[in-house]
């Protein structure tokens, strides 16, 4: 009985931890920070990078251009693909390289966690870091 009760804590255990990153991907938001091969990803005051999730496309604004692409999640392991933008040159040029660097970056996600209103994507040199966008108001929340 003693084993019997073991393993069906141990099962439940499990369960649970299996259950991380099985919330679906979802919703807006907008990233906050960036870290790419040892150096920050600047984010330009007035040219926000926005993210959305729905039904395995993503998409956003990356500074100055729209971008789309799709999606595939299992547990914490993303993989982003077809990534597409529009072409418009936006000054000042620090837009453009914030938006370049994003972009890269976001092709070499391998892993994402939410964590409350916080969804961090990391892959090998990289995270990126999206604060909850409250999609009502078009606030953060």
């Amino acid at each position: 009985m003693i084993r019997i009760a073991t393993l069906a804590m141990l099962l439940a255990v499990m369960t649970a931890c299996a259950s991380t990153g099985s919330e679906p991907l979802t919703g807006s938001w907008q990233l906050s920070s960036g870290q790419v091969d040892g150096g920050p990803l600047t984010l330009v005051d007035g040219w926000p990078i926005s993210l959305e999730f729905d039904e395995g496309q993503l998409g956003g604004t990356a500074a100055c251009n729209s971008y789309s692409g799709a999606f595939a999640r299992q547990g914490d392991m993303l993989t982003v693909s077809e990534l597409a933008s529009t072409e418009m040159a936006c000054s000042p040029s620090s837009v453009m390289d914030s938006e370049s660097a994003y972009l890269s970056a976001l092709d070499r996600v391998t892993m994402v966690t939410i964590d409350d209103d916080v969804l961090t994507m990391t892959g090998e040199g990289l995270t990126l870091t999206f604060e909850a966008v409250d999609s009502a108001s078009g606030n953060e929340s």
